[in-house]
This record gives C-alpha cells, sequence and structure tokens, in this order.
C-alpha cells in the first residue's frame, strides 16, 4: 500500500514537473526555437554543431538551452534529434522532425522550412481575427459589467413600487446576466475551460461517423480538419519530392507521431494503395481532403511532366493554404458582424433597462 501511495506521489510530481515545463516552454517559444534551429542547419552546420550554437546563444537557466542541452545529449548518445525531443516538444513537431529524418538533411530542412511557414501563416491568421475583435469585445465587456448595478438598481425600484413594477425583455436579460456574473461566473468559465479542453482532445482523437460525416463540415472542426490536411499533405510532399519515397512510403512515415484522427485517414490511405488505387486524387480521398484539392491533385497527377507530377502532393499542399485563407476572410467578416450585433443589442438593452426603470421610479 505504501509503495502504491509512492508510485502515485511519483507520478503526480512528474505531472506537475511536465505541466510547468510546458508552461514556461509553449508552442510559440518552441516554433522560436525550431526558426532558430533551422537558420543554423540552413547555414550547412551539422546538428550537433547547431545545438552548440543554440547553447552558446541561450543563459544556461533559460528552458532553451535546457532544450538545446537535451537534444545535444540525444545526439551523443547516437540518437536522433526527434528522439531527443520526445516529452520535451509538442507532438506536431516531434512529427516534422520525425518524418523527415530518415529521408536525409535536404528533407529535414525544407520540411522545417515548411512548418515554419504554415505557423507563421496560422499566427498571422490569429491575430488578423483578434485585432478587429479587441474593439467590440472590450466594449461588450464594459457593458456586461454595467449590467450588475443596472440589475441592483432595478431591485431597489422594484422594492419601492411593491410589486407593481412591470418587466420587459431588457429588464430579463439584464437580471440575467447579472446573475450569470455575480453568481454562476465561475462555474461557467469552469465549463467553458472543461469543454474547450474535451473538445480539442475530441478534435485530435475522434474518428466516429458523426464527427467524419457532419462535424468536420462545420465550424470549428472544418477549420481544424483543413489544418490537418495541410500539415499532413505539406509533410508527405516533401517527403515525396525530396526525400524520393512513394506516397505510400511517405505515409508510414509520418504515421507514429500523427493525431488518431490523422492516423484514420493514413491508414485508408495505405489501404487504398494495397488495392492498386494509384491515382493520387483517389488515394487521398479519405474525407480529410476537401473537394477543390482532390480536384487539383487529379489535374496535377495527370500532367505529362514529371517533375510535376513528383511535386504533385506539395503543390496541391501549398494551394490547399490559398484556400483556407479565402475561408477565412468569410470566417472573419461574419466574426465581426456578430460582435458587433452583440455589442449593439447588448447596449440597446442596457439603454431600454434603463428608460423602463426611470419611467417607473
Amino acid at each position: 500500500m505504501q509503495l502504491i501511495d509512492q508510485l502515485k506521489i511519483a507520478t503526480t510530481k512528474e505531472k506537475i514537473k511536465k505541466w510547468w515545463w510546458f508552461k514556461r516552454f509553449n508552442f510559440s517559444k518552441q516554433v522560436q526555437f525550431v526558426s532558430y534551429l533551422n537558420s543554423w542547419l540552413s547555414s550547412y552546420a551539422s546538428e550537433n554543431q547547431a545545438c552548440d550554437a543554440i547553447l552558446e546563444a541561450y543563459d544556461p537557466s533559460s528552458v532553451e538551452y535546457k532544450a538545446a542541452l537535451e537534444l545535444r545529449r540525444s545526439l551523443s548518445q547516437g540518437r536522433t534529434l526527434a528522439d531527443g525531443m520526445r516529452g520535451l516538444f509538442h507532438p506536431n513537431i516531434v512529427s516534422v522532425f520525425s518524418s523527415a529524418e530518415r529521408s536525409g538533411d535536404k528533407s529535414l530542412k525544407v520540411i522545417l522550412n515548411e512548418f515554419i511557414e504554415f505557423e507563421s501563416m496560422k499566427k498571422s491568421l490569429r491575430k488578423s481575427l483578434s485585432q478587429p475583435l479587441k474593439m467590440p469585445l472590450t466594449l461588450t465587456g464594459v457593458l456586461l459589467a454595467t449590467t450588475v448595478p443596472i440589475s441592483s438598481f432595478l431591485g431597489l425600484v422594484q422594492s419601492r413600487a411593491r410589486g407593481d413594477f412591470e418587466y420587459n425583455w431588457s429588464t430579463y436579460l439584464t437580471v440575467g446576466l447579472s446573475e450569470i456574473l455575480t453568481t454562476y461566473l465561475p462555474f461557467t468559465i469552469f465549463i467553458v475551460f472543461a469543454l474547450s479542453i474535451y473538445f480539442l482532445f475530441y478534435a485530435k482523437t475522434s474518428t466516429s461517423k458523426f464527427r467524419l460525416n457532419f462535424l468536420d463540415q462545420h465550424f470549428p472542426f472544418k477549420l481544424y480538419r483543413e489544418f490537418s490536411a495541410i500539415q499532413l499533405l505539406s509533410t508527405v510532399g516533401i517527403l515525396v519530392d525530396e526525400g524520393g519515397l512513394t506516397p505510400k512510403q511517405a505515409v508510414m512515415e509520418v504515421h507514429e507521431d500523427s493525431t488518431e484522427y490523422q492516423r484514420h485517414h493514413i491508414e485508408q490511405v495505405i489501404r487504398a494503395d494495397g488495392k492498386g488505387q494509384q491515382s493520387l486524387s483517389e488515394l487521398f480521398d479519405t474525407g480529410l481532403l476537401n473537394r477543390l484539392t482532390l480536384t487539383r491533385l487529379r489535374i496535377l497527377s495527370s500532367v505529362k511532366k514529371e517533375s510535376i507530377k513528383k511535386a504533385a502532393v506539395l503543390i496541391a499542399a501549398r494551394s490547399m493554404k490559398e484556400d483556407i485563407l479565402n475561408q477565412f476572410e468569410s470566417f472573419k467578416t461574419a466574426s465581426i458582424v456578430v460582435a458587433w450585433l452583440f455589442f449593439g443589442v447588448l447596449m440597446i438593452s442596457n439603454a431600454v433597462s434603463i428608460v423602463s426603470i426611470l419611467t417607473q421610479f
């Protein structure tokens, strides 16, 4: 019993230690680290030399120094960068290194550049969405906060009116929002946080028919599917174009470090290849790629020029980025309109509530 308790304590300590590591070395910092590592590799430094350079560049107390030290230790033991990254870096980053290292230095450098460009695109999209939403969301927050004193004033007027106070839609809304803020706010925040964690886990692991046939066609799962497709297709395309692998060999290389959701689609590609479906559009028609990308693959694979055929998967992945940028613009416009609309409704509601209170005061 005592041994079990000790094991539980050790496991808990390990989890806390891991949580604190990723808190200090978040995904954004990891991408910056990989970008810096790639700058050395692109300057024809060996992996060992790149790690040594990073060790010189950072303070020994920094997470970047500790990460580089672990990578250097992994290399000195005859293991790979991907081996040293496991447990210290996000699975997506480990996957990039793991899937490329067997195909040579050239593939690794190209995949790193592609990964960095992709992460830069995602960061740019987040920024382009958050900037125009700051104003309406801030003003909405202020209006939400004012529902508390308005509701208190309403209660005072109602007590003086001795039951003759008449409620309307705006006063009901004001009181309801005030209740949430004063009574249920911690619970609401907890529920939103718990649901966010659950849906993130669900997005990475679920391969149910409901998820694949319905949720993947609608926001936000559609966006997750598109990003997963770009990440997978880019890596596979580079392994085919730069590493000289067949599409089947390439997807088998990325299988181990992919999410369960991606593995489901990868396994379908492998099965399709085993049936003799050599057309790229048929091979990758698993439900992960959108119709436009499948059409591009069909057109590219029919081109007579051999170099275009070889680069077809990579070209389709890069074109897919343009598709998602166009889709994102529509989503951004809709989000901004909804945010301002919500602010407008709340402003009108508060104004009507105040007028209603004052007329019955």
